[in-house]
């Protein structure tokens, strides 16, 4: 869908409800799947049959995108079956899968962590699990190297999504966003069904994410907890969490930008290259919107008066939620040349966006 915004009007791209219905080019029978001629994504409702055969598909070693508060997730068990991951998602080696898990409790056979880093993991899941939080410690042989990028440790997360939740109590999975690597991530089902037009991988409707953007990451050590990529949950939130809890007293890092080259050794998180989660259009961040050019789309918390003009609103969770269907419908404007970003704050509660805003435009700023 062509958004195409005159000066005198705004447009907030909307939040669609569930969406029961199946797309008409997509078969969800099991049938149909196997005489295909040639892989197409399949859209499935989520009706209690279609979870059912999204963990049979799953145990068979099949991929399937699962909906979470945050992103899609394309996902797979912790077998050989993980390495189609990276093959759909041109995805390097080198950057680790988190494993997502229904509870604290099965998390447990996938680290190895002393007393002291376990009492503050256990603190940091009762109060934000299920929840985008995902937390990094010392693996235990469990964990294969495909999964965590040679990196003897784990990251862990429990989504907040019923549906997911629901797959997740059969087995944890590994789960990286639902796209092609370093594109937007998809907040819709719609957004992986385009993202994979030509692949066989099932997609489980579950409406749009309410968060918007991925998880916060931390690693957790003896020494301390480093904040990797920021998100919803920020730095102070979980300092105020381990402060009134009985874990250990561990000083918590603020957000400092790591830029890795898809090449380099992985500190354990994924979303560390300096592009990622860009348009197919040349982006650039941008402070002053008053100069508006007629082959640009801007992407502004308030109408900024050019021919096209996306407006996220201005409050974080706006941003948050609506930034990369914004850009999405902006690489997909017929005749524009490149996209402006409007600059987010610079305030610990707009990490998260700021973060994937600058790693959207490739930390170029205009002019």
């Amino acid at each position: 869908m062509l958004l195409m915004v005159s000066k005198s009007l705004s447009f907030t791209p909307l939040i669609r409800p569930l969406r029961p219905l199946l797309r008409p080019t997509a078969s969800c029978t099991l049938s149909s799947l196997s005489s295909s001629s040639s892989p197409k994504p399949t859209l499935l409702p989520p009706t209690p049959e279609n979870i059912r055969r999204c963990i049979r598909r799953l145990e068979e070693g099949g991929i399937v995108a699962l909906p979470t508060e945050t992103v899609y997730g394309l996902a797979s068990t912790l077998t050989p079956s993980a390495k189609k991951i990276f093959t759909l998602k041109s995805r390097p080696l080198t950057s680790p899968l988190i494993v997502h898990v229904s509870s604290l409790s099965q998390s447990l056979p996938y680290i190895n962590c002393p007393p002291p880093v376990l009492s503050t993991f256990t603190s940091l899941t009762t109060k934000f699990w299920p929840g985008p939080l995902t937390v990094i410690l010392p693996s235990s042989p469990l964990v294969p190297s495909y999964i965590n990028a040679g990196t003897k440790t784990v990251a862990l997360r429990c989504p907040n999504n019923d549906l997911t939740l629901e797959i997740l109590k059969e087995r944890p999975l590994c789960m990286p966003s639902a796209n092609k690597y370093g594109h937007i991530s998809p907040t819709s089902s719609e957004h992986v069904m385009s993202e994979f037009e030509e692949d066989d991988v099932w997609v489980l409707e579950g409406g749009e994410g309410e968060v918007g953007i991925e998880s916060t990451v931390v690693k957790v050590g003896e020494g301390g907890i480093e904040l990797l990529r920021p998100g919803r949950i920020t730095a102070t939130e979980i300092r105020e969490c381990l402060s009134s809890s009985s874990s250990p007293s561990l000083p918590v890092t603020s957000y400092v930008p790591q830029i890795l080259s898809p090449t380099s050794s992985s500190n354990g998180s994924p979303g560390q290259n300096l592009k990622h989660y860009s348009p197919n259009l040349p982006c650039y961040i941008i402070k002053d919107v008053s100069s508006v050019s007629s082959d640009s789309v801007y992407i502004t918390r308030e109408d900024a008066g050019g021919k096209w003009n996306i407006i996220v609103g201005k409050e974080r969770g706006e941003w948050e939620r609506k930034l990369y269907g914004a850009l999405r419908e902006a690489e997909n404007i017929q005749g524009a040349k490149r996209i402006f970003i409007e600059e987010v704050p610079h305030s610990e509660e707009y990490d998260g966006v700021r973060d994937r805003v600058f790693r959207a435009a490739e930390g170029k700023y205009y002019p």
